[in-house]
């Protein structure tokens, strides 16, 4: 397209629209308003709300003891240049942008025109640093094809923008003839440059939303509780936002064919605003954490610290097999051990010193720094470690959401259920018979021992099992009451290539039958573990086989708290205890106790036990009758010692499996 050196036969692009008014009164029929109040004011309230966003991002990362990363200060720079924009539209309603045509001085018109080239350049350029920091974010969180995916939005979006940012520069020959209505030579058609930026910015729309949307994939896989999980996803997804005031600006860019400069005045207004937005959008996932923490300080600092002085306490312990008895210890730690770093946490699973401790440190330590940056980059906090005491936890915790559907990655495809060999389909659908749809049944963990750091052992657990049953009293549902009750259970779980493979579980069924509003609670106060500690492992070792080996006499005395056993809340004296023991010798015939799983804890001084008995019943006992058959039973318990001696005991019994043998 030709110029020549005449205003008269200026460019066609500044000419103004329609016939030119050539009376004073039809000048006066034009509209006369100045849109550079409404140009300013809102690129300026959106930059800053946008640079207040960004700065409490920055002051959480500090907060948080947390560097800046690249996707903060590629942020840091899209709000410059949006900044600088700003400072330049300013420029330009001084100068007249914002009038009609035929109110504006076309003396100004060379120095204007250079200026709204620069701001748009400054305006795409924040479009695409913002965007950018976004997806920066989102590789650190990132691997495989999704990485690659997200890489590939990076450099076409950048490739796609960055043309429009360049082309009002070289769209002319010689360039200064864009802005100086003197210079003679060629452009290009204005469509042209129209229809690629309706393009470019279209396409950065689309990827604004496919940004928006990632998060949802990648958050799902990370592991958090559901709540979090959702509320993390959201807040990545706020770009979509983004995405939705692009579309509106891309429908504004035909307007850059009108020759009105009042009509460009909302196209800088909504290029402002899908910047801004997308500062906000970036900035909300980190905020998010700083607004949880000033809500819920206090009982974040609380369950912070508990869980700190609980963990500081255990260390990792060892695994050994002896006959028939599968032994798992806790060691002490905390404030028995006189390390010097024996108060600080010991599930320090990302830190330098535990990492560069283990072989291949290298190597190790760029893996976990790189997963810890990946929660750290959206505000929440690292899952714990996957030991076994963790999967036992997501297993109960998925029976309590009745999420039936993800216990194949958490359970072998056939696993052990109190010795009946079943498929994983079996086991779930026993589960929903307990736990389905019209079942409130909820588990709660009372203590769990075992399967903790580097132990891969099995994992036991006492639990209370809280329900609401339905009693009619009348002849219509509306008059049925609801009474809530409780009843204990134990459960020992086993795990191969970190699924489990078997379970023992045992319910009280006592009081199932009563329905007591409440279970037997925990021991109270402890006293602290013995000065020298015992060897807990022989200790049980010498408690079942002098059960054995006396059938319960009174040398088993020596092993309990002088003063009497608390057994399941009653408080028996020491030969009432043994006759609990020794009535079973009398009623089965060559009974013998085979400690099949101890689990140990030295600082809580708590043994979990899975107990297996064989004999032949001879005399009415535990509700059943003899019929000549030798039974296999179990018996899942947890000690309490005092000064290396048993003082509290709960005890849970498969009853109703010997029962079952002496029917059939």
């Amino acid at each position: 397209m030709s110029s020549s050196n005449s205003p008269s036969n200026k460019p066609e692009q500044f000419a103004p629209p329609g016939a030119a008014p050539t009376t004073p009164e039809e000048l006066a029929a034009l509209p006369h308003d100045n849109g550079a109040a409404k140009l300013n004011g809102a690129v300026w309230t959106l930059t800053a709300i946008a640079g207040t966003f960004l700065a409490l991002r920055i002051y959480c990362k500090f907060l948080r003891h947390k560097g800046l990363w690249w996707d903060d200060i590629i942020l840091i720079a899209a709000w410059v240049c949006i900044t600088i924009e700003c400072a330049l539209l300013t420029v330009m309603t001084s100068l007249g942008y914002g009038l009609h045509i035929w109110d504006f001085d076309l003396n100004n018109m060379s120095r204007l025109l250079v200026i709204v080239n620069v701001a748009g350049s400054f305006s795409v350029t924040a479009a695409i640093w913002s965007k950018t920091s976004f997806a920066f974010t989102l590789l650190r969180l990132t691997d495989g094809w999704i990485k690659v995916f997200i890489w590939f939005i990076i450099v076409s979006m950048n490739i796609a923008m960055g043309l429009s940012a360049l082309f009002p520069w070289v769209t002319c020959t010689p360039v200064q003839m864009a802005w100086d209505l003197t210079v003679t030579g060629t452009c290009w058609n204005p469509s042209v440059l129209v229809n690629y930026n309706i393009f470019s910015a279209a396409y950065s729309a689309a990827m604004d939303i496919t940004l928006a949307l990632l998060p949802w994939k990648i958050i799902w896989q990370l592991q958090m509780r559901q709540k979090e999980r959702i509320g993390v996803a959201v807040a990545m997804s706020m770009g979509i936002f983004a995405g939705i005031t692009g579309i509106v600006k891309t429908s504004k860019i035909p307007l850059m064919l009108s020759a009105d400069f009042a009509d460009g005045v909302d196209l800088f207004i909504w290029g402002n605003a899908e910047s801004t937005i997308t500062i906000i959008a970036a900035s909300i996932p980190i905020l998010r954490v700083l607004i949880r923490d000033v809500t819920n300080s206090r009982r974040y600092y609380r369950s912070d610290f508990t869980h700190r002085g609980t963990m500081s306490k255990l260390t990792g312990g060892s695994t050994g097999r002896q006959s028939h008895t599968l032994v798992v210890t806790i060691s002490a730690g905390g404030p028995l051990n006189s390390h010097p770093d024996s108060g600080r946490k010991t599930h320090d699973d990302g830190s330098d010193k535990s990492i560069l401790n283990n072989t291949g440190a290298g190597i190790e330590h760029s893996r976990v720094a790189a997963a810890l940056a990946r929660y750290d980059s959206i505000g929440v906090k690292p899952p714990p470690k996957q030991d076994n005491r963790r999967r036992f936890k997501v297993f109960i915790d998925r029976i309590n959401r009745r999420e039936w559907a993800y216990f194949h990655d958490g359970i072998q495809p056939t696993l052990m259920y109190n010795r009946t060999e079943m498929t994983l389909y079996d086991f779930t659908q026993l589960l929903k018979y307990e736990f389905g749809p019209k079942s409130n049944a909820h588990i709660e963990m009372c203590t769990v021992v075992g399967g903790k750091d580097d132990d891969e052992g099995p994992v036991a657990a006492r639990m209370r099992v809280k329900t609401t049953v339905l009693t009619n009293s009348g002849l219509l549902m509306s008059s049925a009451q609801r009474k809530k009750f409780e009843y204990a259970r134990h459960m020992v779980v086993y795990f191969s290539d970190k699924k489990i493979c078997e379970i023992s579980d045992l319910s009280d069924e006592d009081a199932k039958s009563r329905q007591p509003s409440r279970v037997l609670g925990l021991p109270g106060l402890r006293p602290p573990p013995p000065p020298l500690p015992i060897d807990m492992q022989q200790f049980y070792a010498d408690y079942i086989a002098c059960i054995n080996a006396t059938k319960g006499g009174e040398e088993v005395q020596k092993f309990c708290k002088q003063a009497g056993v608390v057994h399941n809340g009653a408080r028996l004296a020491l030969d009432r205890y043994c006759r609990l023991m020794s009535s079973a010798f009398d009623a089965i015939e060559d009974l013998q106790f085979v400690a099949h799983t101890v689990l140990h804890d030295e600082v809580r001084q708590l043994l979990a036990v899975r107990i297996d008995f064989t004999g032949t019943p001879v005399r009415p006992f535990g509700g059943g009758i003899p019929n000549g058959k030798t039974v296999v039973f179990s018996e899942l318990v947890f000690y309490w010692l005092e000064n290396g001696k048993i003082s509290d005991v709960l005890s849970i019994v498969d009853w109703a499996g010997y029962r079952t043998q002496l029917i059939y």
